[in-house]
């Protein structure tokens, strides 16, 4: 449509949660604009997360902030959420490309956590990085040698520490991770 927009001389602007409608009654009358609203879609958390949510909702009392958005999530080889450690302090999840992943090199994706806010990791390290949310994250590289860590990117929320963390992930597609969190109710 918006190349239809450009050949018959028509400039259209994108407005948040909005669609453009054109009308055109015939080809001699004005062409009318109005803006049509759209309901926003519903984010969920990515579906590799489905399996463990009900365990992880049952065991900890930090707020579950899972990503929608996991690189290689979609790819031909499964993607699995395990739970590597969960009290009611804090989570740890595991993303991996086997189910019985220990976390081993070759089928470590990453892992998201959140935990509770104290004296020791008060202090948030690495370079800082605004994201969504108006939140303050900070990231820091993966290291290789013979093999390679994760990259990770924390951020505090509302007294909790939040941490997602790819193997030799890279600041963009961490980003767009923290950014796709969404709060599981």
């Amino acid at each position: 449509m918006l190349e239809m927009l450009k050949i018959m001389g028509i400039v259209a602007i994108a407005l948040p949660f909005s669609l453009i409608q054109v009308t055109n009654a015939s080809h001699d009358s004005l062409i009318t604009a109005k803006s049509v609203p759209v309901s926003p879609t519903k984010q969920t958390a990515n579906p590799v997360f489905s399996p463990i949510i009900p365990t992880l909702k049952k065991k900890t009392k930090v707020p579950l902030w899972l990503p929608s958005y996991i690189p290689e999530s979609e790819g031909d080889i499964p993607l699995y959420a395990q739970v590597e450690t969960v009290t009611a302090k804090s989570y740890s999840i595991l993303l991996g490309f086997d189910p019985a992943c220990n976390g081993g090199t070759a089928c470590r994706l990453g892992s998201v956590s959140g935990e509770i806010m104290n004296s020791k990791n008060k202090i948030l390290k690495g370079n800082k990085i605004t994201l969504s949310r108006k939140k303050q994250g900070y990231f820091v590289d993966a290291t290789c040698g013979a093999n390679c860590s994760d990259s990770t990117l924390n951020w505090q929320e509302k007294g909790y520490l939040y941490q997602v963390a790819i193997k030799a992930g890279d600041l963009k597609t961490l980003v767009k991770m923290a950014n796709s969190t969404i709060l599981i109710p």
